[in-house]
């Protein structure tokens, strides 16, 4: 409990000091995490661009949201960071969690577009745990357009 109160009584003031000495001291497996997260997103993207050419929705304005995600995973790991620099012994999990919290969103993202492209191992997968991809893997080739407008539909209402 004392630890406890110790790190958040000067709470600020070790942010503030710690935001130079992070830019510096960045572990192996803290650029592992980073490297990663940098590469799912490359392929996220590129996927996405693959998906719209198919199903004839490409846009160039689509792509302002990879510089959404960009900002915003920058600022979510810049967070996590500093928090983790702050006290590494409460907060040290932070920056390592987190990161896989997000890596594993953007796989998920992943699996979905390439079960778009009719990749047949993550449509079978999320098949069993989507119902509309279920419909999108179940219909003829002639209704499949149908069936990913509905998916492009819900992904546009859940934004």
């Amino acid at each position: 409990m004392h630890h406890l109160i110790s790190t958040f009584s000067n709470f600020w003031q070790k942010i503030c000091l710690s935001i130079p000495l992070c830019l510096v001291c960045l572990r192996e497996e803290d650029v592992l995490i980073i490297f990663c997260l940098i590469l799912i997103v490359i392929v996220d993207t590129i996927l996405g661009i693959m998906v719209a050419i198919k199903h004839k929705i490409f846009s160039s304005h689509k792509l302002k949201g990879l510089v959404y995600k960009t900002i915003t995973y920058a600022l979510y790991m810049a967070t996590f960071w500093i928090l983790h620099c702050v006290d590494p012994f409460l907060l040290g999990w932070t920056f390592k969690y987190f990161g896989m919290v997000l890596i594993i969103t953007e796989v998920s993202s992943n699996l979905e577009k390439l079960s778009l492209l009719d990749v047949k191992i993550p449509l079978k997968a999320l098949s069993k745990l989507n119902k509309h991809f279920k419909e999108y893997q179940d219909s003829p080739k002639d209704k499949k357009e149908e069936a990913a407008e509905v998916i492009f539909d819900k992904k546009k209402n859940n934004k």
